[in-house]
């Protein structure tokens, strides 16, 4: 089978198989952290630290991974002073907030069983505009598999289906091959139903003594035929035989001779023609 002579719906088909192929590869990979690891105390206290007059805050871009065996992957960017000490660059950091979470500074009275690095962030926006963060929902797994299979089946048997049909139509490939028609039975009428053959029944007694009687009934008038036929003749008239004779067999007659054929003679340029010799005079 040639690409081009593949349907839309192999054409999905294929797209999910790719879709959740991908979704499951990516779902078993590492989630992706910076480069730069810290603990989570720094991170604190970097979240805690007053912007520069430019403005700039110590901590940004704050991104929250789904947890995987209940730890939470954090990357951030810090700012940090550059390596000439003469100006200030992000460096990207990372580090995994185990759950429950447990801060090291402004902690609660009451400490949360159920806290994570989440609902700790959310509790200090309010005084540090830093604590602002992005959750990565679109990584959990339900929403991978569903993302990236919807994706391959909309591109894969949406959109390529439809370029390939565009590039054939334009010369770049060979034409499909025109699809038969459909046998339609539907032309020849609808079949008469068959009626059921009935099952014959067993013979009961009774209709085994009536059927005795008539076999003997008929033997009876067989034979009362047979006395009063007539005797026919033994010996049938046999035909004449007619004997044989020595004497010598008669010839046929012997027929007329065939009378001598006159000569004839043939005139004419482009046919010939019978000419009559002239009569001869008499002397």
């Amino acid at each position: 089978m040639r690409v081009e002579d593949l349907k839309r719906w192999h054409w999905i088909v294929i797209a999910i198989i790719v879709g959740l192929t991908y979704s499951y590869l990516r779902v078993s990979m590492e989630p992706p952290a910076n480069p730069r690891s810290t603990r989570h105390p720094q991170f604190e206290a970097w979240l805690r630290e007053a912007p520069l007059k430019t403005g700039e805050l110590k901590v940004k871009d704050i991104q929250i991974l789904p947890p995987v065996e209940g730890k939470y992957l954090v990357n951030f960017q810090a700012l940090q002073p550059a390596k000439d000490n003469k100006a200030w660059q992000y460096n990207k950091y990372c580090f995994y907030a185990e759950t429950p979470f447990k801060p090291t500074q402004d902690r609660p009275a009451q400490p949360n069983p159920d806290e994570t690095i989440i609902t700790y962030l959310k509790s200090i926006q309010g005084k540090y505009p830093g604590a602002k963060f992005t959750y990565a929902w679109w990584r959990e797994p339900k929403w991978t598999y569903t993302i990236f299979t919807l994706g391959s089946v909309l591109l894969i048997g949406g959109v390529w289906p439809s370029l390939i049909g565009l590039l054939v139509g334009a010369g770049f490939g060979r034409p499909k091959k025109a699809e038969e028609p459909e046998y339609d039975l539907s032309r020849y009428g609808k079949q008469k139903p068959v009626a059921a053959v009935p099952v014959a029944k067993r013979m009961t007694d009774e209709d085994e003594e009536k059927l005795r009687a008539l076999e003997e009934e008929l033997e009876r008038n067989l034979s009362a035929a047979r006395s009063e036929r007539p005797a026919t003749p033994v010996a049938a008239a046999q035909p004449q035989i007619r004997k044989l004779s020595s004497a010598p067999v008669e010839a046929a007659p012997v027929q007329q001779a065939a009378k001598p054929q006159e000569d004839k003679q043939y005139a004419g340029e482009f046919y010939p023609t019978i000419a009559h010799a002239p009569a001869k005079k008499k002397e």
